[in-house]
This record gives structure tokens, C-alpha cells and sequence, in this order.
């Protein structure tokens, strides 16, 4: 995506946050609103990488499940799911094991009460 078409209509949503899979919301959202998106492989990304995670026990298993509820939950319309919702399970329950082995049980309930929350 071009930086000049990232206009006010499409800001990052904050519910989603700077964590985790606010690129893949902000692509998704785009291509419902039909514009074009392709992979450019010649794109240079800096990443900070575990500058805030490192420093935080469980930052990134937190919110990775969290947000990946979220971006289901907001963006994918209704006969996409009813196609692929099968997949977005088996995703989630390979994501709830990930996150209990990694962070624990607490961090893991966290997360999906954060996601029905909001």
C-alpha cells in the first residue's frame, strides 16, 4: 500500500493497537473498501523488534490472541467466515496452546476476555 492512500479513513484502529496484526487489519480493511493491495518485495520495514516485549513477560502472547480475535471479529465479513471459519479455529486453538505454554494460563484468560470486552 502506497503511503499518499493510507488516508484518515483507514488510521490504524486502536482497539488493535501497534502490537500485533495492526498490518494485516490495515489490508484487510483496504480490500473491503476495494482498493488494491499487493506484496512489494522490494519494501523496506524497520522494526523495533522486542524493544516492549522483551521487557514485558508475555507482551506479544497477549496480545497476539487477543488481536487476532479482534481482526476476525471486525473485519472478516460474514460469508467469508461461514466459508472459512473452520480455519479461523483451528488458528485460534493452535494460538490458545501457544500462548498458555508460553505466558501461562493467566495471561491466556486475559487475552480472551480482553477480546470479548471490546
Amino acid at each position: 500500500m502506497r503511503h499518499d492512500s493510507l488516508s484518515s479513513e483507514l488510521k490504524c484502529d486502536l482497539k488493535i493497537g501497534g502490537e500485533t496484526y495492526e498490518d494485516v487489519d490495515l489490508a484487510f480493511r483496504a480490500r473491503l473498501r476495494g482498493w488494491r493491495v499487493r506484496y512489494e518485495p522490494a519494501a523496506v520495514a524497520h522494526h523495533g523488534l522486542n524493544r516492549t516485549s522483551a521487557a514485558l513477560p508475555g507482551f506479544v502472547e497477549h496480545h497476539s490472541l487477543k488481536n487476532l480475535i479482534l481482526l476476525w471479529a471486525k473485519d472478516v465479513p460474514a460469508s467469508l467466515l461461514l466459508r472459512h471459519g473452520h480455519r479461523f479455529l483451528v488458528m485460534l486453538v493452535f494460538r490458545i496452546v501457544f500462548t498458555t505454554r508460553q505466558a501461562g494460563v493467566r495471561v491466556t484468560a486475559r487475552s480472551l476476555l480482553e477480546a470479548m470486552r471490546l
